[in-house]
């Protein structure tokens, strides 16, 4: 059925012969990237436009072979491409009206120069294809002076310009553009558009078929702009121009690869942050889980020692039996602890926040105060601990952390006994000078069952034991721990064990000799001081149990003391003119805070161009951060409580050395008189009524008083209960009425242990 815009379209004896002649049997050319058979049909440009053509008139076109372009068939009744020069050279065919007009390009070397005229091309090599005689045959007329040189395609002519066969190729910009902007947009470019070799593009009807002539001509200019966009973009649709190179697609899309590569480079790192994130969490929760499992076994282990000695103690019938059940008990509770102190240390070793502290230290008698320790312990095991003697001219006195120092030392002896059976243990010292930096070098040998090998690389990780058949017990933190402080010293920690032959481990820390002043200080302080009554010491303390006992012990060493209960009344006594050694100033207090009073001391002596006065700090608090603050308020020390003459005597020796004398060491008090249990319970009631108020500023307050009387008193229980307390309340943690009432009594308990009358 012929369509409906044909009969508004063609004449009465033009659809007569649509009718007679359904069927168009036409030849196509193949000139590639244009028309070409893809998969046995004819696909391109020409046979879109048949196609448009079918549906105008309502003929159907059919190809008959894959190269007729020459007309030869008679069988053909139409050619879908030819130039217009085609019906010049043969008359049997007529040309409809161009439906395609196409300018030549010139495509050359993207450095080469640009064609304004074929004259530059004379004496060069000009590639053309086969199938387009046109251009060949004009060249060959109009410009014979350029060496022409045939090619089968397009693809293989830009080949040719990339090898430098030829200087450039010409052929149709249907041709060229494509190919050049998928195979060579880097290194080809058109070069020149030449006016003069300006072709159409028309079908050739055979002469005997008029009227098909007319149908054509008719149907080509009913096209509209739409119809003929829609072919061109079919045609690129079908082009097998096949898949560009890499470079090519770099080229058009070079922006968005730099952009997709960053993306993929971050998405790869984001990638790999998240892997090691989830193997540090895995490592972490290992950690965690191997963590929980030894602190239940080491934990309940001197727990249930502890248990056990007080069950069997209830039962006891002779005094030998409860001293026996009682040192059992205290050994237990040493141990664990030891345990705790080993835990916090390596909860601080992991977070960083561990310091060093350097002092005058007589390396002899460090070790020989570390040995007669442990003296007892290795008697009971039927060994022979011993220090190797050195005169006095040999002492050497080195600047170290000596509380890092001792724990190390006991640690080594401690693990020596613990893991020997017979035989001796000897410790000692050595400088040592090579070529590096020298050395002091500590050893500890033993005589044990020694470790093996394969061991001997997991004794300084946390929660690891050498396996060498020995049931060794403990956390395994010891030798960690050890090996952390020494690094934190600037030295090292190693080991020699040969099974059956015993272990050595060796110190070495960096040689850093004391001055003499401090090696005087040293000495001071391990014979015992007294000082005379010019040593004046001003305590502001708000505590009256703290302030009571740290004036007691000034007294006991000979030096006159005048105490306050807060930072104005401390202003107001040097406000007198009074004059004091050294103020030891506590730095939580009422009203002005001691960080207050220090910049207010500092101010005054500014403005009255008065001497300096010392300012030790004194608090339960031994954070890094309380100690920057104590340096920046002005004050010149900090001695954390509890204050014991082991750690006062040095801050004395240190701020008052002038009126230090020669005497014998004292000993600290430890229980309360019955007026200093009155006044800590005062405090204990004051801290209830802030429980029962929910009253969070002072209950912090005076759990903070009591934290400071319990380090005073050495007990070990109170301190632990005490200093929960505070940590909770810094923490912010809500803590109920009743709650409240339980931490008092669990408190009032433990201080009415610690008083004088009830121990009499």
């Amino acid at each position: 059925m012929m369509p409906t815009q044909a009969h508004e379209l063609f004449s009465q004896e033009e659809k007569q012969w649509i009718r007679a002649n359904p069927v168009v049997w036409y030849a196509y050319p193949d000139s590639w990237p244009v028309d070409f058979e893809q998969e046995g049909h004819h696909v391109g440009l020409s046979k879109d436009y048949l196609d448009i053509i079918s549906e105008i008139s309502g003929l159907t076109f059919r190809a008959v072979s894959d190269d007729t372009a020459n007309g030869n068939s008679q069988t053909v009744d139409l050619i879908s491409l030819v130039s217009q020069r085609f019906a010049m050279e043969d008359k049997h065919w007529l040309l409809t009206i161009p439906y395609l007009n196409v300018g030549a390009l010139v495509v050359s070397k993207s450095d080469k120069a640009t064609v304004y005229s074929l004259k530059q091309l004379y004496g060069k090599k000009l590639g053309v294809l086969k199938n387009n005689r046109f251009f060949s045959d004009w060249l060959i007329k109009h410009h014979p002076q350029i060496i022409l040189v045939e090619f089968e395609d397009a693809l293989h002519a830009i080949e040719a310009i990339k090898e430098g066969d030829v200087y450039a190729v010409l052929d149709t910009e249907l041709t060229m553009r494509p190919i050049v902007q998928r195979y060579a947009p880097m290194s080809l470019s058109i070069t020149g558009s030449l006016p003069e070799a300006y072709i159409g593009l028309s079908m050739a009807v055979d002469s005997s078929k008029p009227v098909l002539l007319s149908i054509l001509n008719k149907s080509l200019q009913a096209l509209t702009a739409e119809q003929t966009e829609k072919i061109f973009n079919q045609w690129g649709n079908t082009l097998q121009l096949g898949v560009p190179p890499v470079k090519t697609v770099l080229y058009y899309y070079r922006y968005e690869a730099v952009t997709y590569s960053i993306l993929i480079c971050v998405l790869l790192v984001a990638m790999r942050q998240v892997w090691i994130s989830r193997r540090r969490a895995q490592a972490s929760e290992k950690s965690k889980a191997r963590f929980l499992a030894v602190m239940s076994h080491e934990i309940r282990t001197p727990l249930n020692a502890v248990m056990a000695s007080l069950d069997l103690l209830k039962q006891c019938d002779t005094p030998q039996q409860e001293q026996k059940y009682l040192s059992l008990a205290r050994q237990s509770a040493n141990n664990l602890m030891e345990l705790l102190n080993d835990i916090l240390d390596y909860s601080r070793l992991e977070s960083e926040s561990m310091t060093i502290r350097k002092e005058a230290i007589d390396v002899g008698e460090l070790l020989k105060s570390v040995c007669d320790s442990h003296q007892p312990s290795a008697i009971n095991k039927g060994l022979v601990l011993r220090l190797k003697e050195r005169t006095d001219a040999e002492k050497l006195f080195i600047k170290s952390d000596a509380q890092r120092l001792r724990q190390i030392l006991h640690n080594l002896v401690s693990n020596a006994i613990k893991f020997s059976s017979s035989g001796e243990i000897l410790m000692s010292w050595e400088v040592v000078r090579n070529n590096s930096e020298p050395s002091v070098v500590i050893d500890v040998r033993d005589e044990g069952q020694g470790i093996e090998k394969e061991a001997q690389a997991k004794v300084f990780k946390a929660w690891e034991q050498s396996n060498s058949g020995v049931s060794r017990g403990g956390s395994g933190l010891g030798l960690y721990i050890s090996n952390q402080f020494a690094q934190l010293m600037g030295g090292k920690l190693t080991l020699h064990s040969e099974l059956g032959k015993g272990t050595r481990v060796s110190l070495s820390l960096p040689l850093e000799l004391a001055s003499e002043q401090e090696m005087y200080a040293c000495s001071v302080e391990q014979s015992g001081v007294q000082f005379n009554d010019e040593t004046s010491v001003l305590v502001v303390e708000d505590h009256p149990v703290n302030r009571q006992l740290i004036c007691e012990q000034l007294r006991s060493l000979g030096c006159h003391v005048e105490s306050a209960d807060s930072g104005e009344a401390a202003l107001a006594l040097l406000e007198d003119e009074n004059y004091y050694s050294m103020i030891l100033l506590d730095c939580h207090l009422p009203g002005y805070s001691g960080y207050q009073v220090a910049e207010k001391i500092r101010d005054r002596e500014e403005q009255l161009e008065l001497d300096h006065t010392p300012i030790v700090a004194i608090s339960a608090l031994n954070e890094q951060k309380h100690v920057e603050k104590c340096y920046a308020s002005g004050m010149d020390d900090v001695l954390h409580k509890p204050i014991s003459f082991e750690n006062l005597v040095p801050v004395l020796n240190k701020w008052c050395e002038q009126a230090a004398t020669m005497a014998t060491a004292l000993s600290s008090t430890q229980l309360f008189t019955q007026e200093q249990c009155t006044l800590v319970e005062a405090d204990l009631r004051s801290l209830e009524l802030a429980f029962n108020n929910g009253d969070i500023k002072h209950q912090l307050y005076y759990a903070h008083r009591l934290h400071g009387v319990a380090l005073m008193s050495k007990d070990a229980a109170f301190i632990k209960s005490a200093a929960r307390l505070e940590s909770l309340l810094r923490e912010k943690k809500p803590i109920s009425a009743q709650e409240g009432a339980a931490w008092c009594s669990k408190l009032a308990w433990q201080i009415l242990a610690l008083s004088q009358d009830k121990t009499e």
